[in-house]
Order: structure tokens, then C-alpha cells, then sequence
């Protein structure tokens, strides 16, 4: 499918998922850089909590951009074993690379859970929020970690 945006994207998809609307089981996680967007179309139609789960990639050496795999903040590691086997990436350069991302992921969050940084959506002018908006209930470490 296309999408003309992230919003179009998660709306698009909520309407795959409304048998989950209005359960109080349900939780829409949002990734930064771009998952928050759709995820937050996707709680609004829902009428479920919203939350953040911060990721963090872990480059393939000489090539970050390639990835490994990945940490997020509840310190579950994945792993791309196709790539890490074909081309022998050692596990102290993954060691290293996770514990330097595990860093990263604190430094980006508060002792009470929230997300020190400024993300584009609240960036959006009061009014927008207040016009554009109806409410999401925010959950904040809710789920299990």
C-alpha cells in the first residue's frame, strides 16, 4: 500500500484493528522518527493509551546505517542472525554497540520514564493541539517491561 503520510498511514491501518477498540488490555507503542505519528492515529481511533518505546539500531561495523539489530529500553536485544552470521560480526563489536546504545536510550529518558527529547509533534502551536486534537490518554510505563 501507499500512503500519502504517516497520518494517512495510521489511520489507514486503525481501521484494520478497530476489533481492539475500547479494550482495556490494548496499548499502541509508537517508535520515534516516525512510528509516533502513525501510532497516534492508530490509539486515537482505538481510544486506547498511547506510549513511547524507545529503539535504538545497532550499526553493522563500518556500515551504522546497515542494521544488526536492535536494543530498546527495556533491554530486549534482537538480532539480525542472517546478517551478523554471513558476515562474522563478533559478538564484543555487538556487546559494545548495545551497551553504547543501552547509554544513548538512558541519556534520552527521565528517572520517571518520560522522554527528555523534544519531539517534533510538540512542536505543533497550542492552538493546533487544542483544535486539531482530542484527547489520548497518555500510559507511561504501563506495560510490562
Amino acid at each position: 500500500m501507499i500512503y500519502r503520510d504517516r497520518t494517512d498511514a495510521g489511520k489507514r491501518l486503525a481501521e484494520k484493528l478497530m476489533q481492539y477498540r475500547d479494550k482495556a488490555d490494548v496499548i499502541v507503542l509508537g517508535l520515534p522518527r516516525g512510528g509516533v505519528t502513525v501510532a497516534y492515529e492508530i490509539a486515537r481511533a482505538l481510544r486506547c493509551p498511547l506510549d513511547i518505546l524507545i529503539v535504538r539500531k545497532i550499526g553493522f561495523p563500518g556500515n551504522p546505517e546497515l542494521a544488526a539489530g536492535a536494543v530498546s529500553e527495556t533491554g530486549t536485544v534482537v538480532l539480525n542472525e542472517d546478517i551478523v552470521a554471513s558476515y562474522g560480526v563478533s559478538r564484543a563489536y555487538l556487546e559494545q554497540q548495545t551497551a553504547r546504545q543501552k547509554e544513548e536510550i538512558a541519556r534520552r529518558i527521565t528517572p520517571t520514564g518520560e522522554v527528555k527529547e523534544f519531539l517534533p509533534w510538540q512542536a505543533r502551536p497550542l492552538s493546533w493541539w487544542t483544535t486539531e486534537l482530542p484527547p489520548v490518554r497518555p500510559s507511561r510505563r504501563q506495560y510490562p517491561p
